[in-house]
C-alpha cells in the first residue's frame, strides 16, 4: 500500500465501470471510539451523555454509523430550541442525521 492507495471500508459505495478486483487489507482489530453529547449550557443536568447503541453499549466500533440524538433523546432540557450539534470546526450537523464519528 502507498499513501495514494484508495481504501474502501464495509458500507462504502463505489462506482463500477470496469472489471475490478478488491484485495483484503489486514491489520489489527480497530480501536473503539465513543460519541459524547455535551449540553453546553449552565445548569444542565446531566451535562453530558454518551451515545448508546440498541444493546446499551457506548463503545462504538471504528467507522460505525449512528443517528445523532436530538436534545430530548440526549436527556437535555434546553433553555432554547436546539439547532444543531458541533464538534468545534470539524463537525456541525442537525439532530437525527446519520454520521460516522470516527471520520469527524
Amino acid at each position: 500500500l502507498t499513501e495514494d492507495t484508495e481504501l474502501y471500508l464495509p458500507g462504502d459505495t463505489m462506482t463500477i465501470d470496469a472489471n475490478i478486483t478488491l484485495y483484503a487489507v489486514w491489520g489489527a482489530e480497530p480501536a473503539t471510539t465513543t460519541l459524547t453529547y455535551n449540553a453546553n449550557y449552565d445548569g444542565a443536568d446531566p451535562m453530558t451523555k454518551a451515545h448508546a447503541l440498541t444493546d446499551g453499549t457506548t463503545d462504538l466500533s471504528n467507522n460505525t454509523k449512528v443517528t445523532l440524538y436530538d436534545a430530548t433523546e440526549a436527556g437535555f432540557t434546553p433553555p432554547a430550541r436546539a439547532m444543531c450539534w458541533t464538534a468545534g470546526r470539524r463537525l456541525r450537523t442537525r439532530p437525527n442525521r446519520i454520521i460516522n464519528p470516527a471520520t469527524r
